[in-house]
């Protein structure tokens, strides 16, 4: 399944059932959102993290129903890494 041109595409399309369709038809801009954000899933503390590209990959996790509190940005995780020419880089490495 992927989001390509405005579409939802399925393969192999024979393998659906109408009711599975039906279904996916009916969630196709959530899942179209879903499918064309860049985010990667992992686990920590027992809790499932999701780390978005950006603000629209995050905005897409939120409408697919995950909770903000576990979506990461690199906007919001930026603080947390040394920069080329800290003090304090050269300690982390």
């Amino acid at each position: 399944m992927k989001a390509q041109d405005g579409e939802l595409k399925v393969w192999p399309d024979g393998l659906l059932t109408p009711a599975l369709r039906s279904e996916l038809s009916r969630f196709k801009w959530q899942l179209m959102a879903l499918l064309s954000a860049r985010f990667t899933i992992g686990e920590r503390f027992g809790r499932a993290l999701f780390l978005a590209e950006d603000q629209h990959a995050r905005d897409a996790l939120v409408v697919a129903g995950v909770e903000s509190g576990v979506i990461f940005t690199r906007e919001n995780l930026e603080p947390f890494y040394p920069h080329p020419g800290d003090s304090q880089a050269e300690d982390v490495f």
